[in-house]
């Protein structure tokens, strides 16, 4: 008999030591061949499970033949070409053209990740348009492309690339099949009043925010509007209630999540009003009164999401927005002292940290409103890193390591792993925070 206990992480800290009890019971079991603990490698959680364990194992991330296969079930279950209207043959010739006039020597490495998406579609809609289901003559719409031509074209700048492909392809599954949704639901909007350019919607400068976003619609639409009540979402009236509920159901989602990650510091983020919102929210979602398809539960009056990821993406936005949206100059810098707080000095929070730290890249009001404040950031961050002790400042850099490595401080990275004095750490960590997260030099 196998044991899987999936998502230590998620339980913790509310059933941590229940389910510790829980495991190490089972794993006795005379019938018991394995017991699987699957778990995200912060780091208290990683002591903890160690000690009572034993070494943890690294999952692998998926190969590119497990990667191929995936989305091939993914197309097959949703680009059937012979059931597709017009507009939607249309997005599928707009796509195949957008491959065609790619420079592919022009491409950021960050790019690649969503690309290799595209590159993938794109040979499951070479097979298809050219060998299966081509759409019938009654929709007076057929996709005409030179595929051969463009595969030679493509193969000759793919082996001009100065970098392994394989190095900068995305393998974690979830990222993956947002990114394949977002790819589907671009090829089957049907929405007529777009005013968008024809290739914008295949840019490859969509970041993760672009296909949490583009996820939340897509389950809205299906679970509220199409499947449940079989409307036509984009019928103008209709349309009208749906951009209402859809923006409603972004900042309820980003409230809960919120609540859900936060929640010793609630009193920081909420009123008393938006408190017993949230929980009037958390009852109905119990009662399984209040469906989206991002949460699956509630478990100790927290809502759960389908993934740690959605809790972590929402909670962010929310914290950003307070900030952004906050004209009372004395109540901003406090959400600038909580948001330095999550960026500094709590190891736990290593995804929320990448998730903020991208948005103050790519958000122009957050980017002012830090310049504006630089000199408060400055004395908090001396006032912190002066009552730091020895072992605050090496757990707090050891925490930060884990957002560094997945960003662009490898270099960074490794002269902190590799400094043992605690006076060098200090050093290197005012320069790390200071330019890196706030511009504060």
């Amino acid at each position: 008999m196998i044991f899987l206990f999936d998502g230590f992480d998620e339980i913790c800290p509310h059933y941590m030591n229940v389910a510790i009890k829980c495991i190490e019971v089972v794993s006795k079991h005379r019938q018991k061949h394995t017991t699987w603990v699957t778990s995200r490698s912060y780091s208290e959680i990683k002591i903890l499970l160690q000690g009572a364990f034993g070494d943890p194992y690294s999952m692998t991330h998926m190969s590119f033949k497990e990667k191929y296969e995936y989305l091939n079930k993914i197309w097959e279950a949703n680009l059937v070409l012979e059931e597709f209207c017009k507009t939607q043959l249309q997005n599928v010739q707009s796509f195949l053209k957008f491959m065609s006039k790619i420079q592919y020597f022009m491409l950021a490495k960050f790019e690649w990740s969503l690309h290799e998406v595209y590159m993938n579609a794109w040979f499951y809609l070479k097979s298809q348009i050219n060998y299966t289901n081509q759409p019938s003559e009654d929709q007076s719409f057929s996709v005409k492309y030179d595929f051969e031509h463009v595969s030679r074209a493509i193969l000759e700048q793919l082996e001009k690339l100065c970098f392994d492909y394989e190095e900068v392809a995305d393998h974690t599954p979830l990222h993956v099949f947002l990114k394949a949704c977002f790819f589907i639901n671009n090829i089957k909007s049907v929405n007529k009043n777009s005013h968008m350019k024809p290739f914008a919607k295949w840019h490859h400068d969509n970041n993760m925010f672009t296909f949490y976003q583009n996820y939340l619609e897509t389950s809205l639409k299906t679970i509220r509007y199409e499947n449940k009540n079989k409307m036509d979402i984009f019928n103008p009236d209709i349309m009208i209630a749906y951009e209402k509920e859809l923006a409603d159901c972004i900042v309820k989602h980003k409230k809960l999540a919120a609540y859900a990650i936060f929640n010793q510091d609630v009193e920081k983020l909420f009123n008393e009003k938006e408190l017993e919102e949230i929980k009037e929210t958390i009852k109905r979602v119990e009662k399984g009164e209040d469906k989206t398809g991002l949460i699956c539960g509630v478990a100790n009056d927290i809502p759960i999401f389908i993934h740690m990821t959605f809790t972590e993406y929402f909670a962010a936005e929310y914290v950003c927005d307070l900030l952004k949206n906050e004209k009372d100059s004395e109540n901003q810098r406090q959400m600038i002292q909580f948001i330095f707080n999550l960026m500094v000095s709590r190891s736990n929070f290593a995804n929320i940290r990448t998730i903020i730290d991208r948005k103050i890249t790519t958000d122009m009001k957050m980017n002012i409103i830090l310049e504006n404040n630089k000199e408060m950031i400055g004395e908090l961050f001396e006032e912190w890193v002066t009552q730091m002790d020895d072992e605050c400042v090496l757990s707090s850099v050891k925490g930060l390591l884990e957002t560094f490595t997945d960003t662009f401080f490898n270099s960074t990275s490794t002269l902190l792993t590799n400094t043992d004095s605690v006076d060098q750490m200090k050093s290197l960590w005012r320069m790390v925070v200071k330019e890196c997260y706030f511009g504060y030099k």
